[in-house]
């Protein structure tokens, strides 16, 4: 188990500090050789791996039942892919830091999104539209 840090970027706030120390392993060893208990070790926090682990698959298994629960209820495609449409909102939220500045139009940038998986990105056309079994349209 290692010793927390205890150079001087010990008294600057957790956030500041996970920036700096991922910095320094980066460039040590390279984003792909730097684990998530690196970083928890080089700030001193314990168990931090099997912890964030844990919570991210509770967030997606929310995010699973809420797609599985709105498909039921015919809110969303009844042939919806539901591994696949969580994979895509973990991702677009995953990256929603890089969006949300103070100057953001929230209400404009979630209404795009949604416009967006919701609605898809190509055309449909009538010969394109997707029937449930047995043919009839919901």
């Amino acid at each position: 188990m290692s010793a927390p840090n205890t150079t001087p970027t010990s008294t600057l706030p957790t956030r500041d500090r996970l920036t700096v120390e991922a910095a320094r392993m980066f460039a040590q060893r390279g984003y792909h050789g730097t684990s998530v208990s690196d970083l928890a070790a080089a700030l001193g926090i314990q168990k931090a791996r099997d912890t964030f682990l844990r919570e991210r698959h509770r967030y997606e298994e929310r995010i699973r039942d809420l797609f599985e629960a709105a498909v039921r209820s015919g809110d969303l495609r009844w042939d919806l892919d539901v591994d696949d449409a969580t994979l895509v909102f973990l991702s677009v939220a995953n990256w929603a830091y890089t969006w949300l500045v103070p100057e953001t139009d929230v209400a404009g940038l979630t209404a795009r999104l949604m416009s967006v998986l919701l609605g898809g990105m190509g055309q449909v056309t009538s010969s394109a539209v997707l029937r449930p079994p047995g043919g009839a349209r919901r």
